[in-house]
């Protein structure tokens, strides 16, 4: 899959390099920790230690996702949040528990 977007908001011209678009993309400060922290897991599959981590499409896809469910909690929004419907992944429930994560560390909903 080319890696198109830099920020996840706006596509970068076809003309340009996409390793280029996928080092910026990754390596920016902020976006590469947060991949680290929440996008990569570790199961225990035929007791041996696996390592699983999102491509980044999906990974903004995913921080989009958590957006529309903080937005409708906000003053003046209107308590309704979408769903997230994936149809050509295979690892949809690894999503979802990503989407759970980052909605979960959210410091508004804390009690």
């Amino acid at each position: 899959m080319p890696w198109r977007t830099i920020d996840g908001q706006d596509l970068a011209l076809l003309a340009s390099v996409q390793l280029e678009v996928l080092v910026k993309g990754i390596f920016e400060r902020q976006r590469s920790l947060e991949y680290m922290l929440h996008f990569i897991t570790f199961e225990d599959k035929r007791q041996r230690d696996s390592q699983e981590s999102r491509s980044l499409p999906p990974v903004l896809g995913i921080n989009k996702a958590v957006d529309c469910i903080v937005q409708p909690s906000r003053p003046g929004g209107d308590r309704r949040i979408g769903v997230a419907y994936r149809t050509q992944e295979s690892r949809k429930s690894l999503s979802m528990a990503f989407v759970l994560e980052g909605s979960s560390s959210i410091q508004q909903w804390r009690n």
